[in-house]
């Protein structure tokens, strides 16, 4: 029983991972390299919660905004990360 709920359970990951985007650029205040993980599935966009990582291995939790978009791939990204607001400017 265990291997046919263990095999069950592959199988379903890739649909629980299909919406998730993934985001990477850079903060424009300190040119801080950042990756953004937009969370539950969810597309960039005002109000959105994502997770906010840096190259110090630092991940925060913080809400989009403001979200302007230059074509399907490449964003201005603006969030509150611990009660301070960021701006990105990120592409996927």
């Amino acid at each position: 029983m265990r291997p046919l709920l263990f095999l069950m359970a592959l199988l379903a990951l890739p649909c629980m991972a299909q919406g998730t985007e993934y985001w990477s650029g850079y903060d424009d205040d300190t040119g801080e390299r950042v990756e953004i993980v937009v969370r539950f599935e969810e597309r960039l966009h005002e109000g959105a919660d994502i997770f906010v990582r840096d190259v110090r291995g630092s991940q925060h939790e913080a809400t989009v905004f403001q979200a302007v978009f230059s074509g399907p791939s490449h964003a201005r990204v603006c969030a509150s990360v611990n009660g301070a607001d960021r701006c990105f400017s990120v592409s996927r």
